[in-house]
Parts: structure tokens; C-alpha cells; sequence
């Protein structure tokens, strides 16, 4: 059933099934920071404040879809790992580790909230095990999870991170990590 609605800065676009907005929200085409209405919400509301679209139960859709098919399977496989990064957005310095990297992008975890969705960043990797020489990745913040914590210089936040300029080594090194770790 059509019944939910999206809005986005000012342009509201709608009616959508559940299914339409999850595919949107897994596309990048919308966004946890964006709101979405429908007649069980008293207003809009911002999806990440959505019973309906919590971690929890997109996660279980996901593993109860195998017949609807609602989730698109990743082009590029994600696997976990443990590297430690220094980086910046040309504002703020800031530490964090990458715990699930594919060969487009990476689920970091960073020692601050004030790095914004949109934000170009360049991450430096030092050595460290499986990572033999020190080398710079430029990147785009796609989507942040802020945690509830107040304090916006220390508090840990998962960011999801778009590769945007790799030179081919560094190409090699994320493919071979993603591969055989």
C-alpha cells in the first residue's frame, strides 16, 4: 500500500510503499536525516525516528527477504576489518578505525560528531598489520549515526564513507584486503 510520504529540504514526493522507501534509503537516495508522513505519524518525522525504519527491522526484513526481494545485493562485498586512520574535513582533525570495507567505500568509526554528511575528507593510514607502508584515501561522508551522547568532540560515530580518489596501488592494497582478509 502507497502510504508513505518523503520529504527532502522542500520537496515533499509521494505516495510510496514501505518497500519503495527502503530502496530508496539503501540507493542513497534518501537519507536518515531526511523525514518522511504517513497517517500513523502525527507530523513528519525524521526517518532515523521512525519505528519502521530502525536498524533492528530493516535488518530483520532483510533476513526474512528472500521471497519479496526488497534489498538489492551489493555490488561490492563488504568484509571486516581493523585499520586505524588519522583525517580531516579541511575544519576538523579527527582518529578513527575502518570496520567494514569494500572496494568503493568503508563503515568508519571516528572520535567525533561534527564531520557532516556531504563533508570531503582525507583519511591517512599508517602502518600497522596488513597495512605495510602509510597511504591517504580522499572520501565523501555519505551517512552518519550519531550516538545520544552530548559531548560533540569525543563521542564515537559511525560514518559511512564513499571512496572518491584512489591511485591504482591503493586500489590494489583495498582490493586484496577486501578479497583475503
Amino acid at each position: 500500500m502507497k502510504n508513505w510520504y518523503v520529504l527532502q529540504g522542500k520537496t515533499e514526493t509521494g505516495p510510496y510503499t514501505y518497500e519503495e522507501v527502503l530502496t530508496q534509503l539503501q540507493s542513497k537516495r534518501l537519507f536518515d536525516h531526511d523525514y518522511v508522513w504517513n497517517a500513523e505519524l502525527p507530523f513528519w518525522t525524521q526517518l532515523k525516528d521512525v519505528a519502521d525504519f530502525s536498524t533492528e527491522r530493516i535488518a530483520l526484513r532483510f533476513l526474512n527477504d528472500a521471497k519479496e526481494k526488497t534489498f538489492e545485493r551489493r555490488e561490492f562485498p563488504r568484509t571486516p576489518v581493523d585499520m586505524k586512520f588519522y583525517g580531516h574535513n579541511d575544519i576538523y582533525s579527527f582518529e578513527g578505525k575502518i570496520v567494514s570495507l569494500s572496494e568503493k567505500g568503508a563503515l568508519a568509526i571516528c572520535n567525533t560528531r561534527l564531520v557532516e554528511i556531504g563533508d570531503p575528507v582525507l583519511l591517512f593510514f599508517f602502518e600497522q598489520p596488513g597495512i605495510t607502508a602509510p597511504f591517504k584515501i580522499t572520501a565523501n561522508i555519505l551517512n552518519k549515526k550519531p550516538t545520544e551522547k552530548v559531548n560533540h568532540f569525543k563521542s564515537l560515530t559511525p560514518y559511512c564513507i564513499g571512496f572518491s580518489l584512489l591511485k591504482t596501488n591503493v586500489q590494489a592494497l583495498i582490493k586484496d584486503l577486501v578479497h583475503h582478509t
